[in-house]
């Protein structure tokens, strides 16, 4: 088994277009600020301010609006990528869920009927993945994946930690969904869970840059690319975030 794909993808220097992109996206204004009202960029119903992109500058965290923008675009990525693609290489059908769905399915213990009407127009049961941004205690970013491809449920923490009951509620969660779509029982006997830790997956080494692990862990698993970055890039991939759109 292993935490990501087989393509093998180097990470490609900023265009001078990207570089000045981002230097205006990280300078506020003469007071100081940022705006959080205007829109800079828009994909698929996701928008995302000055404000929020300036949440990728180094050390800092990220925001929701920014980590569900960054999902949405990897999902369009994926997309491209499995135009022309060859069969072993081709990028994953997958479905990402805003940052406050596994809130809403947890804050009460487990209330599937919080999150029932959520996919009332996708069928998880047809894709190869679902991904699952998971905010620890407001604090922690990790991410989840259900492998419908693989029959396997999966968990990356940038921090190595372990997944406490993520496996046991996504579990639950997708039973009662093919309970409520399908009309019938999943049988998941045969499915496993895996923690990913090292060496297999990097770790981060601050404390800020786990939104942009999160991140990364998601697009290499759906683009089904090698891992390729460290916390060493870390810079790198806030500054092309910046370029997202």
């Amino acid at each position: 088994a292993r935490p990501a794909g087989t393509r093998v993808m180097a990470l490609a220097p900023l265009t001078e277009e990207e570089e000045v992109r981002v230097d205006d996206m990280f300078e506020p204004d003469e007071a100081g600020r940022f705006d959080k009202e205007s829109p800079v960029s828009k994909f698929d119903l996701q928008e995302v301010s000055k404000y929020d992109l300036s949440t990728l500058r180094p050390m800092m965290w990220l925001n929701d609006e920014v980590i569900n923008f960054y999902l949405k675009v990897i999902l369009r990525a994926a997309q491209k990528d499995r135009a022309g693609a060859v069969p072993d290489e081709e990028a994953l059908h997958a479905h990402v869920f805003q940052t406050f769905f596994w809130n809403k399915l947890t804050d009460k213990g487990y209330d599937y009927k919080s999150v029932r009407r959520w996919t009332k127009k996708v069928d998880v049961f047809s894709l190869d993945a679902v991904i699952v941004p998971i905010n620890q205690n407001q604090t922690h970013w990790v991410l989840a994946l259900i492998n419908m491809r693989e029959k396997r449920f999966e968990f990356f923490d940038s921090l190595g930690g372990p997944p406490r009951d993520v496996f046991e509620k996504l579990r639950k969660y997708l039973r009662d969904e093919h309970k409520d779509k399908k009309g019938s029982d999943l049988e998941l006997s045969d499915w496993t869970d895996i923690t990913w830790s090292r060496p297999d997956i990097p770790f981060q080494n601050n404390g800020s840059d786990c939104g942009v692990f999160m991140c990364q862990f998601a697009s290499v698993v759906v683009r089904n690319i090698a891992i390729n970055f460290s916390h060493h890039d870390m810079p790198y991939i806030r500054c092309t975030a910046v370029g997202l759109r």
